[in-house]
C-alpha cells in the first residue's frame, strides 16, 4: 500500500497533484489522480499541494503504535532533530516526559545517528575510493535515484541514514524493544517499510505525534526557552541545510568540489544533470525539502526563519551535555535499482495523440500547463505511458463545449441535416471509397430499385441508409427487414401484412406490412439471396405491378415505396443453379452498387479504428484511447474475412482489455497477434529460396549482357565455368 492515497470522493480533477509531483508519480484514471507506488518516492509535496486535502498519509502507523503501547512490549521513540520546530514554544525536557507519559520507555534523539554515521562519510571521504558521493540520509532522495535516476546509485554514500544508524542504536541498547521514529517526514515511512532489516518499527510523523497527545489526553505544557552561546552543537544543526557539511567541517583544502543542495527543484536539476554526465560534483549534501525543517508534516505554522532559529536554539543550549561514547555498529547499506521503464512513443504516436485534442501544427500546441504537464509533449508522452487520459486538455475541452453548443443551436435553427453529413458516414479515403459515394450520390437523386451486393460485414445496410437519406424520400419511413431471419410463413405476414382472422393466433384488426409501414419511404430486403422461391414469385408481381395484398385480403394496396435489396451472394450463381429467379434479379439490379471487402481498401483501416474509438468511448463514456504503431502493423496485416463489422468487434474488444490510453498488440485477438513478423511471403526451404534466386540473377544478367556469358559471369562475380554449371543446372542454355 502506497505512503500517499487519494480520497477519490475529494479528487476535483484540478491536476495540481500532477504539476508538483517531481517523480511524475500520480496516474488519472477516469477524471480520478491517484498515485502510482511504483514510481511515488513519498516525498508528500502532493499532499502539501491539494487545496482538497483528497491526497492523505497511511495512517496505519498510528494503530501500530497504539497496540505497542497497550502491550507489555518495550517502546523506544526517536525523536528527529528537526521537533524544536515542530513543537514551537515546547520545552525538550517537557515533551520528553509527555511522551513517557504516554507509555514510552525511552527517548532517543536521532542526532546518535548522526554522531555514528558522521565518522563514516569522513572516512569514505578521506579514502577517495568513490569518486563522487551522495549523501544517503534523505529517503526521497534515495527513492528518486533507486527509481528514476538509477545509474547514480553507485554514486550514492554505502552508509545508513541517521535514523537507521539510530534505530540500531536503540536496538542494541533495548535488544527485545518496538523502536517509533516521530518526524516531519513522510519518505521514512516508506524507507522504514522497505527496508528488509525491520530495524524500524513504526513512524510517526508529527503531526500524527501530536495527534496521539491528543486522543491520549495529554496536553505538553509551553514555556520560553533561554539562549546558550557556544560551538559544539553540531550534530542537532542536522536538519538545518548544509547541516551535514557543518558536521563534516569539510575545508576547502579537505573537500574542494562540495555542493548543499536543497528544494525538490535543485535536487532535480543537479541528479539529471549528473545523470547526463554535465557534472560530477567529489560530495553533495543533497536534501528534498529546505531542510528536515521544512519537512511534509512538519505542522508548524512558524515560517522558515523561525524554524531554523528554534532549531539553532536548542543545539546552543545542550552545548555543555558531555560527549557519550558510542558503540560500534555495522551502519553498511546496499540499495537497488527499482527503476520501471515506462514506454516511449515514436513521433507519429505522439502526432496521433496531440492530433485527438486538435493540435495539428506546432502553433495548436499552447503549452498552458492546465493538464498539470510543462508542454502538450510532455503530456502526450504521458497519455501512451498510461499516466494522463486524452481529454484532459483545457483548451480541448472549451473548444468541444463551444462546439457543442453551436451544434445545436444549428439543429434548432434548422432539423435538416445537409447531405454531406449521410456521406461523411460512409468512412473512408481509398479511391474504391471515393467512387462509391459518387454511385451513393447518383442513386439517391433517382427512384430505381437498387441492388447492393457485398460480403458480410462492409456494411450494405448504411449504404442503403446513406441513399435513403440523400433522396427525396428522407424524411419518409426507412424500414428494413432480414429476408434469412424469418420462416416462409411468417416473412409473408411480415412483409404485406394480414387481415382479422387470415390465420389462428391472427391479431385482432390485423396487422400492417413493412411495404405498407415504409408508405412514401423505403424499403430494404436484406440477405434477398435467402428469400424462399416461393416468396421470390409474389415478390416479383408487387415490383411489377407496384401493388399487393395483405395475407387473408382482398383488397389491393397501391405501393409508394422504394425497394433496395442486399445480398453477400452471388445471385447471377444462384439464378443459374435454379435457386434464385433471374427475372427478379433483372428486376432487382437495376441500379446495382458494389460495396468493397476491407482487405481491398486496408488505407481506410486508421479512418476506421479511429472512428470506431471516438464513437465507442463517447457511447459508453470512458477515455478515449489511442493505437500503438506496432498494434495498427498487425491490423494491417490481417485480411479481415468479417470485415468492418470484425474490425469493430475487435476494436471494440481491445478499448475494454486496454490499461491504460494505449491499445498494445496484447488486446488483439490471437488470430491477429499470430501475424506478428509475418511478411506476407510464403515460407520454404533455403536451398529452394537460394536457387530461385540464383536463377533470376542469372537470367537478369544475361538480358543486361545480351546474352553475352563473359560478361554476365563479371556482372555476377563468379567464373565462366560455375556460369556454364549454373545455366545447364537451371536448364537456361
Amino acid at each position: 500500500m502506497a505512503v500517499v492515497q487519494t480520497i477519490k470522493e475529494r479528487c476535483q480533477t484540478c491536476y495540481s497533484c500532477i504539476r508538483n509531483c517531481p517523480a511524475k508519480a500520480i496516474k488519472v484514471v477516469e477524471g480520478q489522480a491517484t498515485v502510482v507506488e511504483e514510481r511515488c518516492v513519498s516525498c508528500g509535496n502532493c499532499v502539501r499541494v491539494c487545496a482538497q486535502k483528497a491526497k492523505v498519509v497511511d495512517s496505519r502507523d498510528m494503530d501500530l503504535v497504539k497496540g505497542f503501547l497497550s502491550s507489555d512490549q518495550t517502546v523506544v521513540i526517536m525523536l528527529a532533530p528537526s521537533f524544536p520546530a515542530a513543537f514551537a514554544g515546547v520545552a525538550a525536557d517537557h515533551l520528553f516526559e509527555a511522551l513517557l507519559a504516554m507509555g514510552f520507555a525511552h527517548v532517543e534523539e536521532v542526532t546518535t545517528g548522526v554522531q555514528l554515521t558522521v565518522p563514516k562519510y569522513q572516512e569514505l571521504l578521506e579514502k577517495g575510493d568513490q569518486e563522487c558521493v551522495i549523501a544517503s540520509y534523505c529517503p526521497a532522495v534515495v527513492g528518486l535515484i533507486e527509481k528514476h535516476y538509477p545509474q547514480l546509485i553507485s554514486y550514492l554514500a554505502p552508509i545508513d541514514s541517521a535514523v537507521t544508524a539510530t534505530g540500531k542504536y536503540v536496538k542494541k541498547k533495548f535488544p527485545n524493544a518496538k523502536v517509533v521514529l516521530a518526524g516531519p517526514c513522510i519518505a521514512k515511512k516508506e524507507e522504514a517499510r522497505s527496508d528488509k532489516r525491520h530495524i524500524i518499527d513504526a513512524v510517526l510523523t508529527f503531526k500524527e505525534l501530536k495527534e496521539l497527545f491528543s486522543q491520549a489526553g495529554i496536553e505538553v505544557p509551553k514555556s520560553k526557552t533561554e539562549k546558550n552561546v557556544g560551538e559544539n552543537f553540531l550534530p542537532r544543526l542536522f536538519p538545518l541545510p548544509g547541516g551535514l557539511i557543518k558536521n563534516l567541517k569539510l575545508v576547502d583544502g579537505f573537500i574542494p568540489e562540495l555542493a548543499s543542495v536543497e528544494g525538490i527543484d535543485n535536487c532535480l536539476n543537479i541528479l539529471q544533470n549528473m545523470s547526463q554526465g554535465k557534472v560530477k560534483p567529489r560530495f553533495i549534501d543533497i536534501l528534498f525539502c529546505q531542510g528536515c525543517i521544512d519537512g511534509p508534516e512538519i505542522d508548524s505554522d512558524k515560517d522558515l526563519l523561525t524554524r531554523k532559529a528554534l532549531v539553532f536554539d536548542y543545539a546552543q543550549k545542550k552545548l555543555n551535555n558531555p560527549a557519550r561514547k558510542l558503540p560500534f555498529l555495522d551502519l553498511t547499506r546496499t540499495y537497488s535499482d527499482q527503476s520501471r521503464q515506462l514506454p516511449y512513443p515514436s513521433e507519429n504516436e505522439i502526432r496521433k495523440i496531440l492530433k485527438h485534442t486538435y493540435k495539428i501544427k506546432p502553433e495548436d500546441e499552447l503549452n498552458c500547463g492546465a493538464c498539470g504537464y510543462n508542454t502538450c509533449r510532455e503530456k502526450a508522452i504521458a497519455v501512451y505511458q498510461g499516466l494522463a487520459e486524452i481529454d484532459m486538455c483545457l483548451p480541448y475541452l472549451l473548444h468541444k463545449s463551444r462546439g457543442e453548443i453551436e451544434y445545436y443551436r444549428d439543429r434548432l435553427k434548422k432539423a435538416v441535416t445537409p447531405p454531406s453529413h449521410y456521406l461523411d458516414a460512409i468512412i473512408g479515403e481509398s479511391e474504391v471509397i471515393k467512387n462509391l459515394k459518387r454511385t451513393v450520390e447518383k442513386a439517391a437523386k433517382s427512384d430505381s430499385t437498387i441492388l447492393i451486393q457485398g460480403e458480410s460485414g462492409v456494411g450494405k445496410e448504411m449504404i442503403a441508409l446513406a441513399v435513403h437519406n440523400l433522396s427525396s424520400r428522407r424524411n419518409k419511413p426507412f424500414i428494413g427487414i432480414n429476408c434469412a431471419a424469418l420462416p416462409e410463413l411468417l416473412l409473408e405476414s411480415e412483409l404485406f401484412g394480414y387481415e382479422e382472422g387470415a390465420f389462428t393466433g391472427a391479431r385482432k384488426g390485423g396487422k400492417l406490412g413493412k411495404f405498407e409501414l415504409a408508405e412514401g419511404g423505403t424499403i430494404l430486403l436484406d440477405e434477398i439471396g435467402d428469400l424462399p422461391l416461393s416468396m421470390q414469385a409474389k415478390l416479383l408481381r408487387v415490383l411489377q405491378e407496384r401493388e399487393f395484398e395483405r395475407v387473408g385480403g382482398t383488397s389491393t394496396i397501391k405501393l409508394n415505396v422504394r425497394v433496395m435489396a442486399a445480398t453477400n451472394r452471388d445471385l447471377r450463381k444462384l439464378a443459374q443453379e435454379g435457386k434464385f429467379r433471374i427475372d427478379l434479379f433483372y428486376r432487382l439490379n437495376v441500379l446495382p452498387i458494389s460495396v468493397p471487402p476491407l482487405r481491398a481498401r486496408t488505407e481506410d483501416i486508421p479512418l476506421l479504428i479511429g472512428h470506431f474509438i471516438e464513437k465507442l468511448t463517447k457511447d459508453k463514456n470512458i477515455s478515449p484511447k489511442i493505437v500503438a504503431d506496432e498494434t495498427l502493423e498487425l491490423l494491417l496485416k490481417y485480411d479481415w474475412p468479417g470485415n468492418v463489422r470484425e474490425l469493430e468487434n475487435i476494436i471494440e474488444r481491445a478499448i475494454y482489455l486496454t490499461e491504460g490510453n494505449v491499445i498494445r498488440e496484447d488486446c488483439l485477438p490471437p488470430h491477429v497477434r499470430e501475424l506478428k513478423g509475418y511478411s506476407g511471403q510464403t515460407i520454404k526451404p533455403i536451398k529452394e529460396a537460394v536457387r530461385e534466386i540464383e536463377k533470376q540473377l542469372i537470367t537478369e544478367a544475361l538480358k543486361a549482357t545480351k546474352g553475352n556469358k563473359v560478361m554476365a559471369a563479371k556482372l555476377l562475380g563468379i567464373t565462366r565455368v560455375t556460369l556454364y554449371q549454373k545455366l545447364k543446372e537451371f536448364n537456361l542454355e
